[in-house]
């Protein structure tokens, strides 16, 4: 029932603090351990949140906003530190001249989230073509995601072109990090 419920796209819990955070079609919202559900954020309250990530170092909640548009799907990330006070905010992508892009390249790809691994303050953001084939990770650190050198403008911000992770004709599906050894993470 539509008209009385809205519709759920992801959930992760955050262990910390038992906090179930849940991405809906009305915004980002948090079920906290007694059982009260309230917004996460006043900036997302009007949005289409569709996915939603917790980890890292230091904390960081990161969410990915979508809507379908008449001929492509408009989306964007968002983050928030989970250890300093204010709201979530849009996620900038970094050109090779080192400041913040006014256009969002993730717009112009239609990338879509497919999960999200966090290695200490960086996070790799798996993200595919909205009905293309193209995939690749993005590299997040704590300024934003950063541009690679490459002739093709989208595949630009693809973590890995180099290393085969978009030159290839598997589409990456998802992205976990695991120990490989004491305090080293590998990515896969």
């Amino acid at each position: 029932n539509l008209k009385k419920y809205t519709e759920i796209f992801d959930v992760a819990f955050d262990k910390t603090s038992e906090t179930l955070w849940v991405a809906t079609a009305k915004g980002l919202w948090m079920l906290d351990p007694s059982g009260k559900l309230a917004s996460a954020s006043k900036v997302l309250d009007s949005m289409r949140v569709t996915g939603v990530w917790i980890g890292g170092t230091p904390r960081q909640v990161l969410v990915e906003t979508s809507v379908q548009n008449k001929e492509s799907v408009s989306g964007h990330l968002w983050r928030k530190n989970l250890d300093a006070s204010g709201d979530f905010s849009k996620v900038p992508f970094i050109g090779l001249d080192g400041k913040a892009m006014k256009k969002d390249v993730y717009d112009n790809a239609d990338y879509t989230v497919s999960n999200v691994a966090f290695v200490g303050g960086l996070a790799f953001v798996a993200v595919r073509a909205v009905g293309g084939s193209e995939s690749g990770l993005l590299r997040l650190d704590s300024v934003g995601v950063r541009a690679y050198e490459d002739e093709n403008e989208n595949s630009a911000w693809l973590y890995g072109f180099e290393m085969g992770v978009t030159d290839r004709d598997v589409i990456i599906c998802d992205v976990t990090t695991f120990p490989l050894e004491k305090n080293v993470d590998g990515l896969a």
